[in-house]
């Protein structure tokens, strides 16, 4: 991140700092990356118009962001009359509705599980830990001096070190260090560090008049960083696309020119570390990208027109669970995995609505308010036989001491598998489960 590349310095005399083994990379960009590990993500549906009672479709969205600091959403809306006619809902600064609605088309978005950068793993001249190699060609990196100013202190100086790939990087978190060594360095390649464009791919949806509107927006601008778009229209079209600015790490690419690191990350995590020694290991680039170095839009994952498409922070998979979706990239994501609990409670939800069809706006706001706790559905009957058939109705306590259970195992018996108020059970629940 940010620290490892400010912190990157040439090695000196002293002993590099210890790195990780491929293993322990492997584990440490798996939870960096995972889309289930971050503090924030959402929840969306669109329900196409033969599942709604008057036709048209319907979306939910269910962001999960703060309700307070920078981060959070400030409701908004814009108008310029016979131009745009917009409301939803904006991050602090942003110049258009991030989630929103007109009057023909909603959308909404989910946090993606693509990983929208990767690694190029240099080779270093033994001579110069400032020189790296590419097809045996000696190429020096340039050393900026950033200045920051700070109000009321003195001035803040970094120095980065630039590759033809980018940034050298000395870590991903702590748990992830990449040590410049006299021989190695990393490279940090951020296809969104240019992209400004998702601004203007915002606006196209504010003036969409229909989910076509919104592909076109994501197909012209490609300006998604990290999210996926749900959206749903008067006509009753639904759609679905992946559509982020990713590196264009083709799994053909990975095989062929991963490094050992590499080879455990990318399969574990999506994240590629590739040899940076070596042109024919260079990004490549797709005839419809904006960009070079990042996949075009034929090759993203989209569902259009089905009953329902859901995310719930998962990858592209099951977004249908009648129609799954293969044949990506893994910097996608992944295919044929398990799912996260919040994604299996979701698809059992809008499947069941949609085969039951002339949905409304309170079926969704009944659905989205009812508290159902799906790893209840799944495991706590069992947990309530287990707890009963105990001798006496006593368990053994985290310091060896008996400890009577019995009240307990009947409130579990008797939890309504809700997260309501006044789901007696719930709370005991939860703290077992954890």
């Amino acid at each position: 991140g940010i620290d490892g590349i400010t912190a990157a310095q040439p090695p000196t005399a002293a002993p590099p700092a210890a790195g990780v083994t491929p293993e322990e990379a492997a584990s440490a960009a798996k939870r960096l990356l995972s889309a289930q590990n971050a503090d924030m993500g959402s929840n969306a549906v669109a329900f196409d118009g033969s599942t709604t009672v008057n036709g048209r479709g319907l979306l939910l969205g269910n962001p999960h962001y703060p309700w307070q600091g920078g981060r959070r959403f400030w409701q908004s809306q814009q108008t310029i009359p016979g131009e745009l006619n917009v409301s939803g809902a904006s991050l602090l600064g942003a110049t258009t509705i991030s989630i929103g609605h007109n009057a023909d088309v909603a959308w909404s978005h989910t946090v993606a599980t693509g990983v929208t950068l990767n690694l190029h793993q240099l080779t270093l001249d033994p001579a110069d830990p400032t020189v790296y190699l590419v097809d045996g060609k000696r190429e020096r990196m340039t050393k900026r001096t950033v200045s920051v100013p700070v109000k009321s202190a003195a001035d803040v100086t970094r120095t980065q070190w630039w590759t033809r790939y980018g940034p050298v990087t000395t870590s991903m978190g702590a748990a992830l260090p990449l040590p410049w060594t006299a021989t190695t360095a990393y490279a940090l390649n951020d296809p969104n560090a240019t992209n400004l464009r998702m601004a203007d791919t915002g606006l196209g949806f504010s003036k969409a008049r229909g989910t076509k509107d919104v592909e076109r927006s994501l197909h012209r601008n490609q300006g998604m960083p990290w999210v996926n778009t749900i959206a749903a229209d008067r006509a009753g079209h639904s759609f679905f696309a992946q559509s982020q600015v990713l590196p264009r790490i083709t799994d053909e690419l990975a095989e062929r020119c991963s490094t050992p690191l590499g080879r455990a990350t990318y399969p574990a995590s999506g994240l590629a570390v590739l040899d940076g020694s070596r042109k024919d290991c260079a990004l490549g680039s797709d005839r419809d990208a904006v960009q070079p170095g990042i996949f075009g839009p034929g090759r993203m994952p989209v569902l259009k027109n089905l009953p329902y498409v859901e995310n719930s922070n998962d990858s592209a998979w099951l977004t249908n669970a009648d129609r799954p979706l293969t044949g990506y990239e893994r910097v996608f994501g992944t295919i044929a995995t398990p799912r996260s609990l919040r994604t299996r409670g979701a698809i059992e939800d809008v499947a069941s609505m949609a085969d039951k069809g002339r949905l409304r706006v309170a079926d969704l706001q009944r659905q989205q308010f009812a508290n159902r706790a799906p790893a209840g559905d799944l495991v706590a009957s069992e947990v309530a036989k287990w707890c009963a058939a105990l001798p006496g109705g006593t368990a053994v306590g985290t310091g060896g001491t008996p400890v009577d259970v019995s009240d307990a195992c009947t409130v579990l018996r008797r939890w309504d598998r809700s997260v309501d108020s006044d789901s007696r059970g719930a709370l005991l629940f939860d703290r077992f489960w954890r």
